[in-house]
Protein backbone atom coordinates (compact mmCIF):
# COMPACT_ATOMS: atom_id res chain seq x y z
CA UNK A 1 0.00 0.00 0.00
CA UNK A 2 1.25 3.79 -0.69
CA UNK A 3 2.91 5.37 2.44
CA UNK A 4 0.15 7.81 2.62
CA UNK A 5 1.82 10.00 5.63
CA UNK A 6 4.69 9.87 3.60
CA UNK A 7 2.73 11.48 0.34
CA UNK A 8 0.06 13.88 2.37
CA UNK A 9 0.75 16.87 0.10
CA UNK A 10 -1.11 14.72 -2.58
CA UNK A 11 -3.88 14.45 -1.16
CA UNK A 12 -4.43 17.82 0.63
CA UNK A 13 -3.82 19.16 -2.50
CA UNK A 14 -6.56 16.25 -3.60
CA UNK A 15 -8.82 17.66 -1.58
CA UNK A 16 -7.91 21.40 -1.37
CA UNK A 17 -8.80 21.41 -4.93
CA UNK A 18 -12.17 19.47 -4.31
CA UNK A 19 -13.22 21.85 -1.59
CA UNK A 20 -12.17 25.50 -3.58
CA UNK A 21 -14.39 23.38 -6.54
CA UNK A 22 -17.06 22.84 -4.23
CA UNK A 23 -17.14 26.58 -2.46
CA UNK A 24 -16.75 28.02 -6.41
CA UNK A 25 -19.54 26.29 -7.15
CA UNK A 26 -21.86 27.10 -4.08
CA UNK A 27 -20.80 31.06 -4.65
CA UNK A 28 -21.06 31.35 -8.25
CA UNK A 29 -23.88 29.46 -8.83
CA UNK A 30 -25.89 28.81 -5.80
CA UNK A 31 -27.69 25.99 -4.56
CA UNK A 32 -31.21 25.42 -6.32
CA UNK A 33 -33.33 25.37 -3.11
CA UNK A 34 -36.50 23.67 -3.55
CA UNK A 35 -40.31 24.86 -2.10
CA UNK A 36 -39.09 23.36 1.21
CA UNK A 37 -36.65 25.79 1.39
CA UNK A 38 -38.94 28.87 -1.15
CA UNK A 39 -41.89 27.94 0.00
CA UNK A 40 -44.94 26.53 -2.32
CA UNK A 41 -47.73 24.14 -2.61
CA UNK A 42 -48.38 20.16 -1.74
CA UNK A 43 -51.26 18.12 -2.99
CA UNK A 44 -51.52 14.87 -2.36
CA UNK A 45 -54.06 12.87 -4.90
CA UNK A 46 -55.56 9.59 -4.26
CA UNK A 47 -56.30 7.85 -7.80
CA UNK A 48 -58.67 5.18 -8.95
CA UNK A 49 -56.60 3.32 -10.52
CA UNK A 50 -52.93 3.18 -10.95
CA UNK A 51 -51.28 6.49 -11.05
CA UNK A 52 -50.27 7.39 -14.13
CA UNK A 53 -46.04 7.57 -15.17
CA UNK A 54 -44.51 10.03 -13.56
CA UNK A 55 -43.00 12.29 -16.51
CA UNK A 56 -46.81 12.30 -17.98
CA UNK A 57 -48.52 13.42 -14.82
CA UNK A 58 -45.51 16.25 -14.62
CA UNK A 59 -46.33 17.17 -18.25
CA UNK A 60 -49.61 17.12 -17.76
CA UNK A 61 -50.18 19.29 -14.49
CA UNK A 62 -46.83 21.60 -16.14
CA UNK A 63 -49.55 22.12 -19.32
CA UNK A 64 -52.13 23.54 -16.37
CA UNK A 65 -49.86 26.58 -15.43
CA UNK A 66 -47.96 24.91 -12.79
CA UNK A 67 -44.18 25.27 -12.54
CA UNK A 68 -41.08 23.16 -10.16
CA UNK A 69 -43.05 20.56 -9.93
CA UNK A 70 -41.92 17.43 -7.98
CA UNK A 71 -43.94 14.05 -7.58
CA UNK A 72 -43.75 11.80 -4.45
CA UNK A 73 -46.01 8.03 -4.43
CA UNK A 74 -47.58 7.94 -1.04
CA UNK A 75 -48.79 4.47 -1.44
CA UNK A 76 -50.12 1.85 -4.12
CA UNK A 77 -52.03 5.21 -5.56
CA UNK A 78 -51.48 7.91 -3.93
CA UNK A 79 -49.17 10.68 -4.65
CA UNK A 80 -47.92 13.65 -3.49
CA UNK A 81 -47.53 16.84 -5.86
CA UNK A 82 -45.24 19.68 -4.96
CA UNK A 83 -45.02 23.05 -7.00
CA UNK A 84 -44.89 26.60 -6.96
CA UNK A 85 -46.97 28.99 -4.73
CA UNK A 86 -50.54 28.40 -6.93
CA UNK A 87 -53.30 30.63 -6.85
CA UNK A 88 -56.40 29.36 -6.35
CA UNK A 89 -57.82 28.95 -9.66
CA UNK A 90 -54.65 27.30 -11.04
CA UNK A 91 -55.23 24.45 -7.59
CA UNK A 92 -58.54 24.71 -8.67
CA UNK A 93 -58.01 24.14 -12.43
CA UNK A 94 -55.45 20.89 -11.49
CA UNK A 95 -57.93 19.66 -8.98
CA UNK A 96 -60.93 19.93 -11.87
CA UNK A 97 -58.32 18.04 -14.14
CA UNK A 98 -57.71 14.67 -12.44
CA UNK A 99 -61.11 14.95 -10.35
CA UNK A 100 -62.48 11.69 -13.03
CA UNK A 101 -59.37 10.08 -12.20
CA UNK A 102 -58.56 10.64 -8.72
CA UNK A 103 -59.65 12.55 -5.57
CA UNK A 104 -57.67 15.34 -3.32
CA UNK A 105 -56.89 14.06 -0.19
CA UNK A 106 -55.15 17.69 1.03
CA UNK A 107 -53.76 20.75 0.04
CA UNK A 108 -50.94 23.19 1.73
CA UNK A 109 -48.88 25.90 0.97
CA UNK A 110 -45.86 26.84 2.42
CA UNK A 111 -44.92 30.59 2.79
CA UNK A 112 -41.22 31.93 1.61
CA UNK A 113 -41.10 32.88 5.15
CA UNK A 114 -41.74 29.23 6.61
CA UNK A 115 -38.72 28.12 4.21
CA UNK A 116 -36.58 31.12 5.02
CA UNK A 117 -36.92 30.07 8.78
CA UNK A 118 -36.48 26.40 7.91
CA UNK A 119 -33.27 27.02 6.06
CA UNK A 120 -31.75 29.45 9.02
CA UNK A 121 -32.90 26.49 11.62
CA UNK A 122 -31.02 23.78 9.46
CA UNK A 123 -27.81 25.77 9.32
CA UNK A 124 -27.78 26.54 12.83
CA UNK A 125 -28.63 22.41 13.87
CA UNK A 126 -25.63 22.18 11.42
CA UNK A 127 -22.99 24.34 12.79
CA UNK A 128 -24.39 22.86 16.03
CA UNK A 129 -23.62 19.12 15.50
CA UNK A 130 -20.20 19.83 14.16
CA UNK A 131 -19.31 22.27 17.42
CA UNK A 132 -20.79 19.11 19.52
CA UNK A 133 -18.85 16.38 17.77
CA UNK A 134 -15.58 18.74 17.88
CA UNK A 135 -16.11 18.93 22.02
CA UNK A 136 -17.14 15.44 22.05
CA UNK A 137 -14.25 14.07 19.94
CA UNK A 138 -11.66 16.18 22.24
CA UNK A 139 -13.35 14.83 25.17
CA UNK A 140 -12.98 11.03 24.71
CA UNK A 141 -9.64 11.60 23.30
CA UNK A 142 -8.50 13.42 26.24
CA UNK A 143 -6.26 10.35 27.98
CA UNK A 144 -4.58 10.53 24.32
CA UNK A 145 -2.75 13.95 24.52
CA UNK A 146 0.75 12.36 24.67
CA UNK A 147 2.06 13.41 21.04
CA UNK A 148 -0.66 16.05 19.92
CA UNK A 149 -3.53 17.40 22.10
CA UNK A 150 -7.06 15.75 22.53
CA UNK A 151 -8.08 19.03 21.04
CA UNK A 152 -5.84 18.07 18.08
CA UNK A 153 -8.66 14.98 17.66
CA UNK A 154 -11.34 17.16 17.52
CA UNK A 155 -9.84 19.84 15.11
CA UNK A 156 -9.27 16.89 12.76
CA UNK A 157 -12.29 15.36 13.03
CA UNK A 158 -13.85 18.89 12.07
CA UNK A 159 -11.75 20.05 9.23
CA UNK A 160 -13.00 15.57 7.96
CA UNK A 161 -17.18 16.42 8.05
CA UNK A 162 -16.52 19.58 6.80
CA UNK A 163 -14.73 18.56 3.94
CA UNK A 164 -17.21 15.64 3.13
CA UNK A 165 -20.12 17.92 3.07
CA UNK A 166 -18.63 20.72 1.05
CA UNK A 167 -18.02 18.27 -1.77
CA UNK A 168 -21.81 16.84 -2.35
CA UNK A 169 -22.99 20.28 -1.75
CA UNK A 170 -20.43 21.86 -4.64
CA UNK A 171 -21.50 18.54 -6.90
CA UNK A 172 -25.50 19.25 -6.36
CA UNK A 173 -24.53 23.47 -6.87
CA UNK A 174 -23.31 22.10 -10.22
CA UNK A 175 -26.75 19.67 -10.61
CA UNK A 176 -28.66 22.08 -10.20
CA UNK A 177 -26.93 24.72 -12.49
CA UNK A 178 -26.67 22.17 -15.30
CA UNK A 179 -29.39 19.80 -14.88
CA UNK A 180 -32.09 21.53 -12.32
CA UNK A 181 -32.12 19.28 -9.04
CA UNK A 182 -33.13 20.98 -5.91
CA UNK A 183 -32.08 21.22 -2.95
CA UNK A 184 -34.43 19.95 0.02
CA UNK A 185 -35.59 18.01 2.74
CA UNK A 186 -34.13 14.63 1.61
CA UNK A 187 -30.66 16.79 1.27
CA UNK A 188 -30.34 17.86 4.27
CA UNK A 189 -31.29 14.42 5.74
CA UNK A 190 -28.26 13.17 3.22
CA UNK A 191 -25.89 16.00 4.53
CA UNK A 192 -26.88 14.71 8.20
CA UNK A 193 -26.41 10.96 7.21
CA UNK A 194 -23.25 12.01 5.68
CA UNK A 195 -21.80 13.62 8.95
CA UNK A 196 -22.93 10.18 10.91
CA UNK A 197 -20.45 8.29 8.32
CA UNK A 198 -17.80 10.64 8.59
CA UNK A 199 -17.41 10.72 11.79
CA UNK A 200 -17.89 7.11 12.47
CA UNK A 201 -14.80 6.40 9.63
CA UNK A 202 -12.77 9.21 11.57
CA UNK A 203 -13.12 7.59 15.07
CA UNK A 204 -12.02 4.03 13.75
CA UNK A 205 -8.74 5.50 12.37
CA UNK A 206 -8.64 8.21 14.88
CA UNK A 207 -8.90 5.43 17.59
CA UNK A 208 -6.60 3.00 16.09
CA UNK A 209 -3.80 5.87 16.09
CA UNK A 210 -4.69 6.17 19.85
CA UNK A 211 -4.36 3.09 20.70
CA UNK A 212 -0.87 2.26 18.74
CA UNK A 213 0.49 5.46 20.03
CA UNK A 214 0.08 3.94 23.72
CA UNK A 215 1.45 0.85 22.90
CA UNK A 216 4.58 2.16 20.81
CA UNK A 217 5.12 4.45 24.30
CA UNK A 218 6.86 7.36 22.44
CA UNK A 219 7.55 5.74 19.10
CA UNK A 220 8.09 7.82 16.12
CA UNK A 221 4.59 9.37 15.54
CA UNK A 222 4.59 9.19 11.84
CA UNK A 223 5.58 5.94 11.43
CA UNK A 224 2.61 4.85 14.20
CA UNK A 225 0.15 6.59 12.50
CA UNK A 226 1.12 5.30 9.06
CA UNK A 227 0.56 1.40 10.76
CA UNK A 228 -2.67 2.80 12.23
CA UNK A 229 -3.61 4.04 8.41
CA UNK A 230 -3.07 0.18 6.96
CA UNK A 231 -4.80 -1.27 9.96
CA UNK A 232 -7.96 0.48 9.14
CA UNK A 233 -7.96 0.85 5.48
CA UNK A 234 -9.20 -2.64 4.84
CA UNK A 235 -12.41 -2.67 7.33
CA UNK A 236 -12.86 1.32 6.07
CA UNK A 237 -13.24 0.23 2.05
CA UNK A 238 -15.33 -2.87 2.94
CA UNK A 239 -17.71 -1.02 5.32
CA UNK A 240 -17.96 1.77 2.19
CA UNK A 241 -17.90 -0.48 -0.90
CA UNK A 242 -20.72 -2.43 0.71
CA UNK A 243 -22.51 0.55 1.73
CA UNK A 244 -22.00 2.35 -1.70
CA UNK A 245 -23.15 -0.69 -3.84
CA UNK A 246 -26.46 -0.64 -2.20
CA UNK A 247 -26.74 3.23 -3.07
CA UNK A 248 -26.21 2.50 -6.24
CA UNK A 249 -28.98 0.47 -6.90
CA UNK A 250 -30.99 2.66 -5.49
CA UNK A 251 -29.68 5.51 -7.80
CA UNK A 252 -30.39 3.14 -10.84
CA UNK A 253 -33.81 1.62 -9.78
CA UNK A 254 -35.04 4.10 -7.15
CA UNK A 255 -37.30 7.29 -8.15
CA UNK A 256 -36.59 11.02 -8.56
CA UNK A 257 -36.75 11.89 -5.47
CA UNK A 258 -35.06 8.62 -3.22
CA UNK A 259 -32.61 8.77 -6.60
CA UNK A 260 -30.75 12.07 -5.53
CA UNK A 261 -30.92 11.44 -1.51
CA UNK A 262 -28.68 7.95 -2.54
CA UNK A 263 -26.74 9.92 -4.67
CA UNK A 264 -25.72 12.68 -1.96
CA UNK A 265 -24.61 9.67 0.60
CA UNK A 266 -23.12 7.88 -2.24
CA UNK A 267 -20.72 11.05 -2.54
CA UNK A 268 -20.59 11.64 1.46
CA UNK A 269 -19.68 8.45 2.29
CA UNK A 270 -17.43 7.87 -0.55
CA UNK A 271 -15.43 11.20 0.21
CA UNK A 272 -15.76 10.32 4.06
CA UNK A 273 -13.72 6.85 3.32
CA UNK A 274 -11.00 8.80 1.56
CA UNK A 275 -10.87 11.77 3.92
CA UNK A 276 -10.82 9.65 7.01
CA UNK A 277 -7.87 7.33 5.38
CA UNK A 278 -5.87 10.22 3.74
CA UNK A 279 -6.73 13.59 5.15
CA UNK A 280 -7.29 13.04 9.06
CA UNK A 281 -4.81 10.87 9.79
CA UNK A 282 -1.84 13.16 7.73
CA UNK A 283 -3.42 15.85 9.51
CA UNK A 284 -2.26 14.32 13.45
CA UNK A 285 1.60 13.87 11.82
CA UNK A 286 1.24 17.47 10.25
CA UNK A 287 -0.07 18.84 13.73
CA UNK A 288 2.08 16.85 15.89
CA UNK A 289 5.19 18.06 13.78
CA UNK A 290 4.44 21.65 13.92
CA UNK A 291 4.05 21.57 17.07
CA UNK A 292 7.36 19.79 18.10
CA UNK A 293 9.31 21.25 15.40
CA UNK A 294 7.95 24.25 13.85
CA UNK A 295 10.35 24.13 10.91
CA UNK A 296 9.75 21.02 9.65
CA UNK A 297 7.89 21.25 5.92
Amino acid sequence: MLSVVAHRKIWYTISGTLVIAGVLAIAFWKLNFGIDFVGGSLMEFQFTGAPPAPAVLTQEIAALGAHRIQLQSAGDRAVIVRTETLTPELHATIVRALQDRASELRFETIGPSIGQELARKTAIGVVLALLLILCYVAWMFRKAGVQVSSWAYGFVALVVMVHDVIIPTGVFAVLGRFVGVEIGAPFIAAVLTILGYSISDTIIVLDRIRENVGNARGGDFATVVERSVHQSFARSMYTTITTILALLAVIMFGSAGVRYFALALAIGIGVGAYSSIFIAAPLLVTWQQRGSRPNVR
